[in-house]
């Protein structure tokens, strides 16, 4: 019998190979060019200032009605509904 040579060797070998290539390639870090970054303003927000501006609105010549028109209801309302009277409660038991 001839003993015939496996080919399991080669193949783990570039298995492995192909593996560590592809692993390698996914770590790179491909060189980018840099992104612009948009400008900024910066802005102080001040919510209570030492000065308020609180004068009154100024008053119209003559006064003048709200223009919305009222609500009409789309559907009457639904009428009380009575609720179910309970089955009377069964007769008690006779002593024995």
């Amino acid at each position: 019998m001839t003993h015939t040579r496996s080919d399991f060797s080669a193949a783990m070998i570039v298995s492995v190979l192909l593996h560590g290539g592809v692993l390698v390639a996914a770590l790179i870090s491909w060189p980018k060019a840099p992104q612009q970054a948009g400008t900024t303003v910066p802005v102080n927000i001040i919510s209570n200032a030492t000065y308020t501006d609180l004068r009154a609105a100024a008053q119209a010549a003559q006064a003048q009605m709200a223009t919305t028109e009222q609500p009409v209801p789309e559907a009457p309302p639904e009428a009380a509904i009575e609720a179910p009277v309970p089955d009377p409660a069964p007769p008690a038991p006779l002593p024995a």
